[in-house]
């Protein structure tokens, strides 16, 4: 029998809950870890976030609609995709260093 709405709901509070408890408790890091890889848990408690993939996606995304107005969202979204699957990790690296060069100086 499937579960209700309620009681999912009831799950995923739950789960939220002891995410958020042991988040407390690790060890949290960033590092680039390649184009793919958004993530990582170690045994020993430590998570390294990725986030250049993200912030790399999004950039590329918003850029995509300053260059092509005209484009639908669709079109955004699967262009975006792909030049996420082409670009090198050098080039995803060159697209996150920018990013952190303009927000460290404030531009």
């Amino acid at each position: 029998m499937p579960r209700s709405k309620k009681s999912s709901t009831v799950a995923m509070d739950r789960l939220f809950v002891k995410i958020l408890a042991r988040l407390g408790q690790l060890t949290v890091k960033e590092d680039y870890l390649g184009k793919d890889v958004h993530a990582m848990w170690e045994p020993d408690g430590t998570i390294t976030i990725n986030p250049a993939v993200s912030v790399v996606d999004s950039i590329l995304h918003e850029c995509l609609h300053e260059l092509h107005p005209e484009w639908s969202e669709t079109t955004v979204l699967q262009q975006t995709g792909k030049l996420m699957a082409y670009l090198s990790d050098a080039q995803v690296g060159q697209i996150y260093g920018e990013y952190r060069r303009r927000i460290e100086d404030g531009e």
